[in-house]
C-alpha cells in the first residue's frame, strides 16, 4: 500500500478521534469524499491489526481483540 494512502489514513482517524467528528465533517475537513473517509477506515484497520499481529509476535501473548 502506498505510504501517502496511510498516512491520510492515520490523520483521518485522529482527526475523527480528536474532533468526534462525523464522516460528513471529516470529508469536508481533508476536501475527500465520504467513501474515501470509509474507505480510509478499512486501511486504519488494517493497520491496527497488522501492528497488533506484530505486537503478538514479539510477546507472545492473547489475542488482538480480547
Amino acid at each position: 500500500m502506498k505510504e501517502y494512502i496511510e498516512e491520510r489514513a492515520i490523520a483521518i482517524a485522529n482527526y475523527i478521534i480528536d474532533h468526534n467528528a462525523t464522516v460528513r465533517q471529516t470529508a469536508r475537513r481533508f476536501g475527500i469524499s465520504k467513501s474515501t473517509v470509509h474507505k480510509d477506515a478499512g486501511v486504519i484497520i488494517g493497520i491496527s491489526q497488522r501492528e497488533c499481529k506484530k505486537a503478538l509476535i514479539l510477546t507472545d501473548s492473547g489475542d488482538c481483540l480480547g
